[in-house]
């Protein structure tokens, strides 16, 4: 299988770029997890499909705001990767998808949505590649939307008003080796290095997109751009140091004030004399 990369933290062989700064402020801190996680589903489809397939990684198609996971284009047909990375209880209702929230004890919306993201990315490839089909006389076929979740420990509860294809870590093996292969054959070789040329052109004129982080939070309240949590720990800090500094204050006051030193071992008298009274 013919692997092509996109992604500003990787060199055009796959392997990671010398950028550990900047995909960790763009992809959180669980940033190498991300890209190995990746690593990991290009190398399940490169083990079960040959070189008539070619994968795109992280390409930017026109008028998104995100990056595409990824697109294999085959004899078979045309299949469109976003990849869920991290662990959790996820819930997916049609286009909507929520991640269990343990403090919360209920769903919460994730941003990205993942299952959103799926059909935008189809939709932006129908409007990128139909038109030269269309001067050709040749119909595009059907472009799969599939939503993967890469960790073993992540599980996706599903409801029937679900359109995307949507696998766990153990599927997607199944899925490339068998249920992919059953498809009937609906591209020419012409027509997949097509769609590759154009797919490539298309990564060289579009402006590539902000890499988002992959965590796949709910939305939290902020208050004046902070959250809760980080209001919490703020404050913390400032307590902990404004504790530090007066026990600094009076000790240097009580060494160097006779009349306050007076005063204070008055005080610590009586107070001995209460408490062993």
């Amino acid at each position: 299988m013919r692997i092509f990369h996109y992604s500003r933290f990787r060199n055009p062989d796959g392997t990671l770029a010398a950028k550990a700064a900047s995909a960790r402020r763009a992809l959180g801190i669980d940033w190498l997890v991300s890209l190995h996680s990746e690593d990991a589903a290009i190398q399940i489809l490169a083990d079960n499909l040959d070189d008539d397939y070619t994968l795109l990684c992280n390409i930017t198609l026109p008028h998104l705001r995100h990056d595409t996971d990824m697109i294999l284009i085959g004899p078979k047909g045309i299949w469109i990767f976003e990849l869920i990375y991290f662990e959790g209880l996820f819930k997916a209702d049609g286009y909507d998808l929520a991640i269990f929230n343990n403090r919360a004890q209920r769903f919460r919306r994730c941003r990205p949505n993942a299952l959103r993201q799926a059909s935008e990315d189809v939709e932006a490839f129908r409007k990128a590649i139909e038109p030269h089909f269309k001067q050709t006389g040749v119909r595009l076929p059907w472009v799969i939307p599939v939503v993967t979740a890469v960790n073993p420990k992540t599980h996706v509860q599903r409801t029937e008003t679900v359109t995307n294809t949507i696998l766990r870590y153990d599927e997607l093996y199944e899925y490339a080796a068998r249920t992919i292969k059953k498809f009937d054959d609906v591209l020419s070789a012409e027509d997949v290095e097509t769609i590759v040329h154009i797919l490539q052109d298309i990564a060289q004129s579009v402006e590539q997109a902000p890499e988002q982080k992959k965590i796949f939070n709910y939305r939290q309240k902020r208050y004046r751009s902070y959250s809760m949590q980080q209001w919490t720990l703020l404050v913390s800090i400032i307590g902990a140091n404004l504790c530090c500094f007066s026990s600094f204050v009076i000790a240097y006051i009580y060494f160097n004030s006779p009349v306050l030193k007076a005063t204070l071992d008055g005080w610590l008298v009586r107070l001995r004399i209460l408490l062993f009274r």
